[in-house]
């Protein structure tokens, strides 16, 4: 399914697999039998089957369900009879699978989908608790590091699957706790999301701890974390 909505860090994966959807489209063109399916993880098979149990909560949090192997033959079965060239087949939470996506991306393919999640929750969004960087702006100033270092965390501990934010120190290596290059792209998402600053995903071998971090942060954001003498220049 990475051809159609994407997937974070598996961009060869969606360019092989669109380039066998345009192949199946191409001999279909001509006549010729051909059918591109575009799964979804499968819960006892594949790479998806071998994930730890970290990886797997982590699909799960971002609205993938992994496909049972009764149910996808029995779609495969029925796709084989129909005169098409491809068909997605896969299980997601839409409104966590939307909600997780970084700001100002869209997906055309799921514009329908987007727009009914967008006006089903709009009430909502309009009582909705400040977060990140909005939140970070309507605490004292004196406050605003440490309520930084508290967000950080608490997005690392989502990412990794921990149960407590308090589980992140500051001076440990982000890797040594398992952030690897899929989840820091994943992370620099989550970060960008709910605080504004553009952040490679090369952050994690540039400021591979916590409090690297942070210090980065402060000075993507200056007007945000210092007062308005220390902006002024000297």
């Amino acid at each position: 399914m990475a051809a159609l909505i994407g997937s974070p860090g598996q961009a060869n994966y969606s360019a092989a697999n669109a380039y066998m959807d345009g192949l199946m489209q191409h001999r279909r063109a001509l006549g010729l039998p051909g059918l591109s399916i575009n799964w979804g993880p499968w819960a006892n098979a594949g790479m998806a089957a071998q994930l730890n149990a970290s990886a797997q909560e982590r699909l799960q949090a971002r609205g993938v369900t992994p496909l049972k192997t009764k149910e996808s033959f029995q779609a495969l079965e029925y796709l084989l009879t129909e005169p098409i060239a491809q068909a997605g087949y896969f299980s997601l939470d839409w409104q966590k699978f939307v909600g997780q996506l970084p700001p100002g991306v869209s997906l055309p393919a799921l514009k329908h989908i987007t727009e009914q999640l967008a006006n089903a929750s709009s009430d909502e969004a309009k009582g909705a608790p400040l977060q990140g960087l909005a939140q970070l702006k309507k605490i004292p100033l004196a406050e605003r590091r440490d309520h930084l270092i508290r967000h950080i965390q608490s997005e690392i501990a989502d990412v990794l699957g921990y149960s407590s934010p308090d589980e992140i120190v500051l001076d440990q290596p982000l890797a040594d706790l398992g952030v690897d290059s899929l989840m820091a792209v994943e992370l620099a998402n989550q970060l960008e999301h709910t605080l504004g600053p553009t952040i490679p995903a090369s952050f994690l071998f540039e400021h591979p701890t916590l409090e690297g971090l942070v210090a980065y942060l402060e000075e993507q954001m200056p007007t945000v974390m210092r007062s308005q003498a220390e902006n002024e220049p000297q």
